[in-house]
């Protein structure tokens, strides 16, 4: 008599009251709205992903360049384009729907704290939607553009007032550029969000300086290994204190056969004047901030 075949290995996972078959997401961003990896990646097989953010009105983004490479990976400066949430209601939710045995999230952000709570109103209405993740690095357009994810209190009032509307679970995506992340993770908890995750994009700047020019500002989406080096560290601290990192990296790339106009060579001349003060200080091996007057 043959043994009896092995139960297949049990590999799901519980979060906020949302039931995903394994513990791997797609980070919102990175995978569109979901659609789009169809004919790439086995969607059903995936524990679960997350849309790119929807705001309430369609945007269009950041004008290119968008993306610039770096040794430690790629700086990214889409600014939020998306489709808007009743867009997505009517043209990606219902190809989602036709596709069985999957788990998705949709990010939602907004300028206002009313922005963030008509996002939530909107998509209460679509069908198939397991919760919702809250990007909370948006600037706050009504307080001077500090970004909610920064001031406990800013996070408080729009965690607590979406979470009043939302019909699905919560989960609150922090920023890292913060003094104190467990501070703004307190106040999502306190707030009512029913999870937290850790952490949206960092922000860094990339450096031409040989050309003494400026490739790439904004958010950075950095290599596996940085960016878990990071986040890792922020949750780390003792005593409610996170651990203090650099955030940033000097880009040396030498730029081969570029020809300067006249112009272009009188503003490398200018950028040469205001970046000569800069050097660069190492921090442990991988990150670093530039230092006025710091020698190498």
């Amino acid at each position: 008599m043959s043994p009896a075949p092995k139960p297949a290995l049990d590999m799901s996972v519980n979060v906020a009251g949302i039931t995903f078959k394994n513990p791997v997401l797609a980070a919102s961003g990175s995978f569109g709205y979901g659609v789009e990896f169809e004919d790439v990646v086995t969607l059903n097989r995936l524990g679960g992903f997350v849309t790119k953010g929807l705001s309430r009105e369609p945007m269009a983004g950041n004008p290119p360049p968008r993306l610039f490479e770096t040794a430690a990976g790629m700086l990214n400066a889409i600014g939020l384009q998306n489709i808007g949430a009743r867009a997505f209601l009517e043209e990606r939710l219902p190809l989602l729907r036709k596709i069985d045995n999957i788990v998705f999230l949709c990010n939602v952000f907004g300028h206002s704290q009313d922005e963030y709570e008509d996002v939530v109103r909107i998509l209460n209405d679509g069908e198939g939607i397991a919760g919702y993740e809250l990007n909370v690095s948006c600037p706050n357009t009504k307080c001077g553009g500090m970004s909610f994810g920064a001031d406990p209190k800013m996070l408080f009032d729009v965690v607590s007032a979406v979470k009043k509307i939302a019909t699905r679970p919560l989960i609150v995506k922090l920023s890292p550029n913060v003094t104190s992340i467990p501070d703004v993770a307190r106040a999502a908890e306190d707030a009512g969000a029913d999870a937290i995750s850790l952490v949206n994009t960092f922000v860094a700047m990339a450096i031409d300086a040989e050309a003494a020019h400026i490739e790439c500002h904004r958010r950075a989406v950095r290599s596996r290994h940085q960016t878990h080096c990071v986040a890792h560290g922020l949750g780390s601290g003792q005593d409610g204190q996170d651990s203090g990192g650099g955030v940033g990296r000097y880009q040396h790339g030498r730029r081969r056969g570029r020809v300067l106009s006249r112009r272009g060579q009188r503003r490398r001349s200018r950028h040469r004047q205001l970046l000569g003060p800069l050097r660069l200080r190492n921090i442990g091996g991988f990150f670093g901030k530039v230092v006025p007057g710091a020698s190498h």
